[in-house]
């Protein structure tokens, strides 16, 4: 393939019994629709990268009998990767196979206002569908949307083989409507559907929904939500060493959703006491939360006018105010499960389980 593709292309299969192109170059698409049919392989030499610029879109169209295939030209991570770049509603992935990515760091962005630049098999700066596709041997992260990309859509894909995370999304991306449990998370490094804020002060202000997924969330930072954050039964949280959740906002609402038999988990990222902050609902947040096993918190206060180390902080310099329903609490720092600040904060406790209120 040429390196500079500026104009229409359709890459097609030619070559049943073997290879259809070779890219040996860093490979722009600019200004050009690329469109990719069944069957296609194309081998990525040592060093050489994909890019789909923002004037550009490629549209990949494989089957389930003939998936498209990108692999490098030797075992391990040998090329750097696809890189969408554009906004265009065309930009469309369907049974792809990618492999031996992560040669370089390809994908650059602000995760909570510093740069995070990354090795990455597919790297979303735009907008993209992504759907039945398979990534293995991946130096990196297997599929990354960056901090302004829109997932436009994503299910029944399987990331395998990534030596750090499968997926890194946005915590903005997760609506109602956005649903990762279809993919399938296997021997990734670190096996988590990781999230990040963009923000320097770590805002989300986008309403939220977790749904229960194969494979636990993990906050690669702190997340504060500025509007309702819903999270169902079943879900799992781990959080980073010294990184906390909050919300704040009178008309925001915090709600967890956990069962008996599937409670939502929020803890550390390792065991023990005092490994993350906590959760705090400050600034006239309200909060409901049913069956919440919490632990590992208390590494330090959530703020600056929150005075516990606790698992779950109510109230800062505004008042807030939590309901938990048969929650559990373990492993905290101070020994304190709940803190409640004194300025007009209001906690109900209907959890047996927890004993240890602070107040102040």
């Amino acid at each position: 393939l040429d390196c500079e593709i500026s104009s229409d292309m359709t890459l097609k299969d030619h070559n049943p019994n073997g290879l259809d192109y070779i890219v040996d170059c860093y490979a722009e698409v600019s200004g050009a629709h690329l469109i990719i049919e069944p069957g296609v392989s194309i081998q990525f030499r040592e060093d050489a990268s994909f890019q789909i610029n923002e004037d550009a879109a490629i549209t990949i169209k494989g089957t389930a009998s003939k998936p498209v295939v990108m692999n490098g030209s030797k075992t391990g991570a040998c090329w750097w990767g696809m890189l969408i770049k554009s906004n265009d509603s065309r930009n469309k992935i369907d049974y792809l196979k990618i492999s031996n990515t992560g040669y370089g760091e390809f994908f650059h962005d602000v995760f909570a206002g510093f740069i995070y630049d990354a090795k990455m098999a597919i790297g979303v700066e735009g907008s993209a569908s992504i759907t039945h596709t398979t990534v293995d041997d991946c130096a990196g992260i297997g599929i990354v949307y960056g901090s302004s990309a829109s997932i436009t859509g994503f299910a029944n894909n399987n990331i395998s083989n990534c030596q750090l995370y499968p997926l890194m999304v946005n915590g903005s991306m997760l609506t109602n409507s956005r649903d990762f449990s279809s993919t399938v998370y296997n021997n990734n490094g670190s096996n988590y559907i990781a999230l990040y804020s963009h923000t320097s002060n770590n805002v989300v202000d986008k309403e939220v929904v977790f749904h229960e997924t194969p494979i636990p969330y993990l906050a690669f930072n702190s997340i504060e939500f500025r509007k309702n954050v819903t999270m169902d039964a079943g879900v799992e949280i781990q959080m980073e060493e010294d990184r906390f959740l909050l919300t704040r906002g009178g008309t925001t609402t915090w709600l967890i959703n956990g069962t008996a038999s599937k409670p939502v988990v929020i803890k550390g990222k390792m065991p023990g006491a005092g490994y993350w902050r906590g959760l705090l609902l400050a600034a006239k947040s309200k909060g409901t939360f049913n069956y919440l096993d919490i632990s590992g918190g208390g590494h330090d206060f959530v703020g600056f006018n929150v005075p516990f180390k606790a698992n779950i902080n109510v109230g800062d310099t505004d008042p807030a105010s939590l309901t938990i329903n048969n929650c559990t609490s373990s492993d905290n720092a101070d020994n304190c499960d709940v803190g409640v600040h004194n300025r007009g904060a209001l906690l109900i406790n209907n959890s047996p389980a927890i004993t240890h209120i602070c107040e102040e």
